[in-house]
């Protein structure tokens, strides 16, 4: 299982790059994408933060080492 929500997981922060990098790149409509833009960055820090919860080897990477 942890497998499996590794692949969604790193799926998901993947496909959330690449959607905030699409609308960036559309600069004449940023102001009317503004919402839309911010949704997708809460959405990034949330699935960032359910991997952290999720997945032992992403904790392990930030754990301080005695």
């Amino acid at each position: 299982m942890e497998i499996v929500n590794s692949i969604l997981i790193s799926a998901m922060v993947i496909l959330l790059v690449l959607a905030i990098g699409q609308l960036l790149k559309e600069t004449q409509k940023l102001k009317e994408n503004a919402g839309t833009l911010a949704g997708l960055v809460i959405w990034l820090l949330v699935v960032v933060a359910i991997g952290f919860q999720e997945l032992p080897w992403l904790r392990k990477l930030i754990e301080k080492k005695p």
